[in-house]
Order: C-alpha cells, then sequence, then structure tokens
C-alpha cells in the first residue's frame, strides 16, 4: 500500500472517529469504542510520519527533516493543551470533538494536496 495511502487513511478514519464522537457524545460506550477506534487509527502518525519523511525528502535532508518534525511536535505537545483547555472551558465542553474533527480533516486535505503535488512532480 505505501506510507503515503496508509496515513490518508488513517487520517480519514481518524476524522470520521472524531466526527462520530461528536455525534455520539452522551454514549460512554459509544465513546470508549470510538476512542479505541480512533487511537488505533492515529497513536502510531508519529513515527508512520517520520517513515513516510524519508521516502519523500532527499538523504541528504533527513537529519533536519526530523530535527522540524520533533519541534513541532515539541510545540503541539507544549501549545495542545493550552488550546484545548481554553477551548475546553469556553464552549463548557460543547466544541472538544468537533475543534478535532476540523483539525483532522485539515490534515487530510493537506495531506491530499501534498501526495497530488509530489505526484506531478518530475524531479527532487
Amino acid at each position: 500500500m505505501g506510507r503515503g495511502k496508509l496515513l490518508t487513511w488513517l487520517v480519514s478514519i481518524g476524522s470520521i472517529g472524531f466526527l462520530l464522537m461528536e455525534l455520539n457524545k452522551e454514549s460512554f460506550f459509544m465513546l470508549t469504542a470510538l476512542f479505541l477506534m480512533t487511537g488505533v487509527a492515529c497513536g502510531s502518525m508519529y513515527s508512520l510520519g517520520l517513515g513516510y519523511l524519508t521516502d519523500v525528502i532527499p538523504r541528504t535532508h533527513i537529519a533536519a527533516g526530523n530535527l522540524l518534525i520533533s519541534i513541532i511536535f515539541s510545540i503541539g505537545s507544549i501549545l495542545g493543551p493550552v488550546f484545548g483547555g481554553s477551548l475546553i472551558s469556553l464552549s463548557n465542553g460543547t466544541l472538544y470533538f468537533s475543534f478535532f474533527t476540523v483539525v483532522m480533516v485539515l490534515v487530510l486535505i493537506g495531506n491530499l494536496i501534498f501526495r497530488y503535488q509530489l505526484k506531478n512532480r518530475t524531479n527532487f
């Protein structure tokens, strides 16, 4: 299948999972099942993204790419809880899963655009 297609499928499953969480947020059992499904799909995106990086950039830039991904991951780990907590506080918890759905759809769109551009590229 390839890492690019797999990454696209996993982001799609994650988007659908978060959307279904928003629609079923009153049911504890549905939320638990959906968290399990979405966690399985999205839990390995960091390592899969690193693997995909090695497929799409020249060998000489892999170290710099790993560094940038690590920096972005660290910034997200710091700012994510702040933004998430603020969102929960401001919306009384009503927009929590909607926010993740929007983020996952934006990542999916970015992934599809990148894959389309990469497919139409003739050289690195």
